[in-house]
């Protein structure tokens, strides 16, 4: 379900190492540690603030565009892997690359 609010009042910042939601306007700024594995199938990420890990999940990456869903927990063997729904308890983001002026 998409969140035309929240789209327009945030935006995402992601890196290798972090991912950050920016209330756009000089907002509050929440971050995360982005912790990618391109090994497992697919490939997994956690997402920890502080020294807890909160949501575990799978992305995908097509071009300029990154397809995340995800859950609270910290199990990465029950994450969601289904793309094409946000799962029932957690969320799916897909992500497009802008550029920067």
């Amino acid at each position: 379900m998409r969140h035309p609010s929240l789209e327009q009042s945030h935006r995402a910042e992601l890196t290798r190492q972090q991912y950050a939601l920016v209330e756009k306007g000089g907002g509050s700024r929440s971050v995360w540690v982005l912790r990618l594995d391109p090994s497992t199938s697919p490939p997994s990420f956690t997402w920890t603030m502080g020294d807890r890990m909160t949501h575990v999940g799978s992305y995908r990456l097509d071009g300029n565009e990154m397809t995340m869903v995800f859950q609270p927990g910290q199990d990465v063997s029950v994450r969601p892997t289904d793309f094409g729904t946000s799962p029932t308890d957690g969320w799916r983001f897909v992500m497009r690359r802008v550029k920067r002026d």
